[in-house]
């Protein structure tokens, strides 16, 4: 690398950290806003360079809605044009807190007379008769080569006054006429303007823009591209100005000055900005010939989506700290254990529940789902091991509590309010080709919303099976056997245990979480099985002050607490 090229790399990147240590401040700055406005209890939405908020009490369409520019706090209405200091707008907003309009709406810019008469007088380009008129007016402007065309002129309004090619100025809405400019013949001084160029093309569907040094540039590139460009205003940016840009998620900025490229995209949020590193302006790139195209193609990021400082994430771990409970989903109420270490049944997320066989893990599974499907969570369960009329049999009677063979003059009530839970039973028994199956799946969810899909077992479609311990040895992660690789993909690792009690004959069972991806909490606690419920959760009446043993994974205790649980009817 060159002594020149290598100067030129460290000014580039010493620009770079100065813009990201300025929108620093700039978050300093949106924070200090935004606790104020929580502080005031005052509503508000934050947009890419504002944070907005009602001018008034009014929430109809037509009401004012005030943007206070994160930069500095400068304030301005949309509809009442007012506008003022972050200092005038905390002195102003208990007015504004009970105001039921916004104020009326003051006097726009109007086109002087003088102005007016010019532009009514100039020629539209298309009256022109024929391609060769335009070309020697573009050749008097160094369009030689390469030329601009009628309509892209055409798009931007430029008309022929006299033997010169004027510009149009509008304000805010795009369509009001509040000046024009002579488009200057040289190619290296930048024409002054107190006000953007361009807004005239930009629409709702627009998505992205180019912003550039001049008139010029503009057309040029819109004729290249095809893509919006706009010039902004000499002078330093307004809050108006900055709001005209605010439904553009992507602005690439293409300035020969890198310093004011970099000021401008700390300005107008870098997280959405682009610059294009080239020596020369795009109108000098497009008469040389270059590959405009490619040019603005290769812009870069001003800030590596990848990478982000913890004031960016502070909202969203706000958020999370204040609505913990609701992130951490639907709590299970047969099982609070397995809610106190998981915290809830979150949509997804991938768990794997394994076992010794004949440990009872269909059964747990049925119980398991119905738990969540009686809360509203639309469940399809597709148990390739058991028919589908069996399974419904042992979810039926984990619903009732009761024996239903002992008790069938109650079944049709329980039927009943059974047939209104929102079950899905797939038909699939024994071995099944998975694209069917993940297509029966796919299909469920869109046409019935399904929430949990519980596949019975993946034995079925997937070599995983739970490996053969020694009879002493508990179940753990590394159990999971076979080429799937369900325990690294997985979110929460369930695992039946069966203990051998010491001193004693028959066994103890209890689930251990083996993984948990959402908060790391791991546990254990015991399961006993009601055979005439077929369940395993526990009457309240048969609650003690039990405890779940928590971070079982690290604990060499040999005994195992029976845990609180409940059963919930409907």
């Amino acid at each position: 690398m060159t002594s020149a090229s290598a100067q030129s790399q460290i000014k580039k990147l010493t620009t770079k950290n100065d813009t990201l240590t300025s929108f620093s401040t700039i978050l300093d700055r949106t924070i200090e806003i935004k606790e104020y406005l929580r502080k005031t209890s005052t509503s508000f939405d934050e947009t890419w360079t504002c944070i907005k908020c009602y001018c008034c009490t009014s929430l109809k369409k037509d009401s004012g809605i005030i943007h206070i520019s994160k930069v500095k706090g400068e304030f301005f209405c949309s509809k009442c044009l007012s506008r003022g200091s972050w200092e005038d707008f905390q002195n102003q907003l208990e007015s504004i807190k009970i105001r039921k309009t916004c104020p009326k709406e003051k006097l726009k810019h109007v086109l002087p007379d003088d102005l007016n008469e010019i532009w009514k007088k100039a020629k539209i380009l298309t009256e022109l008769q024929k391609d060769d008129d335009l070309h020697a007016i573009l050749a008097n402007y160094g369009f030689v080569d390469h030329v601009l065309s009628i309509a892209s002129l055409h798009k931007y309004g430029i008309k022929l006054y006299e033997d010169k090619l004027i510009a149009p100025l509008f304000d805010a809405d795009r369509v009001s006429l509040i000046g024009i400019v002579q488009l200057d013949a040289s190619n290296v001084t930048q024409q002054k303007l107190n006000t953007p160029f361009g807004l005239n093309i930009l629409t709702q569907r627009n998505s992205e823009a180019i912003i550039v040094d001049n008139i010029w540039d503009a057309l040029c590139l819109y004729e290249i591209t095809g893509k919006a460009a706009i010039v902004l205003p000499n002078s330093k940016l307004s809050i108006q100005t900055i709001v005209l840009l605010e439904n553009l998620r992507k602005l690439q900025i293409w300035c020969t000055e890198k310093v004011l490229a970099f000021r401008l995209a700390t300005i107008l949020n870098p997280h959405r900005c682009y610059i294009v590193s080239h020596p020369v302006s795009a109108q000098t790139a497009f008469k040389n010939g270059e590959n405009v195209r490619s040019i603005v193609k290769d812009s870069f990021a001003v800030i590596n989506k990848c990478i982000q400082e913890f004031k960016s994430l502070r909202e969203e771990v706000l958020a999370e700290m204040m609505h913990a409970t609701k992130l951490a989903g639907i709590q299970w109420q047969r099982f609070p254990q397995l809610t106190q270490i998981l915290k809830g049944h979150r949509r997804g997320e991938l768990t794997v529940l394994t076992g010794p066989t004949g440990s009872g893990k269909t059964t747990f599974l049925s119980e398991y789902s119905l738990d969540l499907c009686m809360q509203g969570v639309s469940t399809l369960f597709g148990s390739f091991e058991i028919q589908a009329h069996r399974l419904a049999k042992i979810m039926l009677t984990q619903y009732s509590g009761l024996n239903l063979s002992k008790n069938l003059h109650v079944f049709e009530q329980y039927a009943n309010l059974f047939e209104q839970l929102p079950m899905y039973f797939m038909t699939f028994h024994g071995q099944e080709n998975i694209d069917k199956v993940i297509e029966t799946m796919a299909n469920a969810v869109t046409i019935h919303n399904i929430e949990h899909v519980v596949i019975d077992n993946l034995q079925f479609m997937l070599v995983i099976h739970p490996r053969k311990e020694a009879e002493e040895e508990e179940l753990a992660i590394s159990s999971i056997f076979g080429t799937a690789k369900a325990s690294q993909e997985s979110d929460n690792i369930l695992i039946i245990q069966n203990r051998k009690l010491p001193n004693a004959t028959g066994y103890m069972k209890y689930l251990q979480v083996g993984k948990n991806r959402f908060d790391g909490e791991l546990g254990k606690f015991q399961l006993r099985f009601d055979r005439d419920r077929l369940s395993f959760s526990r009457l309240r009446k048969d609650i003690k002050s039990d405890e779940v043993i928590i971070n079982s994974s690290e604990s060499k205790d040999t005994s195992v607490t029976e845990s609180l649980a409940m059963l919930t009817k409907s």
